[in-house]
């Protein structure tokens, strides 16, 4: 259930995230017709503890259930993909929750510059930060050709010449490619270090899967297949 939870968030979250706004409008809307904060407010409490539920439930559900898969096998366009977590859209839901709970405050409550300053800058600024990161899909798809990692600010399409024999192990759901031959890489928008994000938790597999994928260029070929898929988790062990 909560699989099905995460995918249907990150199929959706663009139109997510826009609904998640509602609780910034009406705390706006409640400033602007002059409406009392004790009127609202304990409505958008209770939105922020609906969101805060969701991003925990989110977080933390998968880690007594099992396992995403490696990889989800589009046999059409002839790739694997990572599958796609809920986590940044549910948090990116939590946090303008939170601003939209915060909206209504009358300022005069906040005594000291710096918390007024916090309040009225700094959060909306970090809530537009993790919404814009959370409105693109980050992930990982394999093909006959290579890699194309798409990150929050940018994507990145490597083909397999230019990955080194060797490359490093994961580390926090990260993987860093090692380059043989970084003329072949072609960027878009903003990457940072080759990076490639994992939200799955099954790192450790798709690390070992490109490793795999760029010794035994025979195999290639399967990629995108049901029978290739199996042959990859077998020799995963």
């Amino acid at each position: 259930m909560i699989f099905e939870l995460q995918a249907a968030l990150a199929r959706h979250r663009r139109p997510v995230l826009a609904v998640a706004t509602a609780p910034i409008l009406a705390g706006l809307a409640a400033r602007w017709l002059g409406t009392d904060p004790d009127d609202v407010m304990p409505w958008l409490f209770l939105v922020l503890l609906a969101a805060t539920t969701l991003m925990l439930t989110v977080m933390w559900a998968p880690s007594v259930r099992r396992r995403m898969p490696v990889f989800l096998v589009d046999e059409r366009e002839r790739v694997f993909r990572t599958p796609e977590g809920g986590v940044d859209v549910a948090t990116g839901v939590a946090v303008l929750a939170l601003v939209g709970f915060l909206t209504p405050v009358p300022a005069d409550l906040f005594d000291e510059d710096v918390l007024r300053t916090a309040a009225a800058v700094l959060l909306p600024l970090a809530a537009a930060g993790k919404v814009t990161a959370a409105w693109r899909t980050a992930g990982l798809t394999v093909s006959a050709a290579g890699l194309h990692a798409a990150a929050r600010f940018g994507a990145m399409t490597v083909p397999w010449a230019a990955l080194d024999d060797e490359q490093p192990d994961p580390t926090g759901g990260r993987i860093t490619l090692e380059l043989a031959e970084p003329g072949l890489v072609r960027t878009s928008g903003w990457v940072w270090r080759r990076v490639i994000v994992i939200e799955s938790g099954r790192e450790a597999e798709v690390a070992a899967a490109i490793r795999r994928y760029r010794a035994e260029p025979a195999e290639r070929a399967a990629i995108g297949t049901r029978d290739g898929y199996a042959r990859l988790l077998a020799a995963l062990g």
